[in-house]
């Protein structure tokens, strides 16, 4: 999806005509004059704006994080190179800008209609949520548990309609693991292992850093990041 559908895997073989004036190891230095410069000299040239796309693609393979400084220096450089992102890509930034965000903010209380427990409080509410059951055996295979509202508190993960009645309840003390899938977050209890989805997919995974601290849970330590991101990096990369 970002930026790297844009090209075709033949690019590889005439790219190096360009990478002397533009690559990874200089696109932080390089000049905005410098870089107009080499517009006006292969701005007809359709290999020169796949390159542009190609040198982006290889920072962001190098340099992903959910971090705040990595976020900045994606939007800077791509107004840098003037690469015009899809839809899909703006949203890609929006997600990551959301995720960044839930990592660090102040946890503020949510107030619900529903009955706590004593000392217990909403921090994190996800709209239009889906619960499925895992099979140990084959991942692929999931069967739907519960749709609704997400409420995290301190204790529990509430699973609501829109009226705020409970319809499920997970205890994070039944959570003995918690794992990165490119379908969302896999939630593994006792009994069973349970996918989570909501509209920001990995959302669940960073709530759950920030709820259970004693998982010791990192979106910026699985590995591969990037990959979960977008579905054609693996694929690209074979020919880059």
């Amino acid at each position: 999806m970002f930026l790297k559908a844009k090209l075709n895997p033949f690019y590889t073989f005439g790219k190096g005509q360009y990478l002397s004036f533009l690559n990874v190891d200089n696109l932080k230095s390089i000049s905005r004059r410098k870089l107009k410069s080499y517009q006006k000299r292969f701005g007809s040239d359709l290999g020169w704006e796949k390159h542009k796309s190609y040198v982006l693609w290889k920072w962001i393979n190098q340099n992903f994080t959910i971090k705040e400084s990595f976020i900045v220096h994606l939007e800077k450089y791509i107004k840098k190179l003037e690469i015009k992102i899809s839809r899909r890509e703006e949203n890609l930034i929006f997600t990551l800008k959301g995720l960044y965000f839930a990592t660090w903010r102040p946890m503020k209380e949510i107030i619900v209609r529903f009955e706590l427990d004593k000392k217990e409080t909403i921090y994190f509410f996800e709209s239009d949520g889906k619960l499925y059951s895992l099979p140990a055996e084959d991942e692929k295979s999931y069967k739907p548990i519960e749709t609704g509202d997400f409420y995290f508190s301190n204790k529990k993960l509430y699973i609501c309609d829109e009226h705020q009645n409970i319809k499920l309840t997970m205890n994070y003390d039944d959570i003995q693991d918690v794992q990165f899938h490119e379908l969302g977050t896999i939630v593994e209890t006792k009994r069973k292992r349970i996918l989570i989805r909501s509209q920001n997919k990995y959302m669940t995974f960073v709530v759950l850093q920030r709820l259970m601290p004693k998982l010791k849970l990192d979106i910026n330590k699985v590995e591969n990041l990037y990959d979960y991101f977008d579905f054609w990096n693996k694929v690209m990369a074979r020919f880059n």
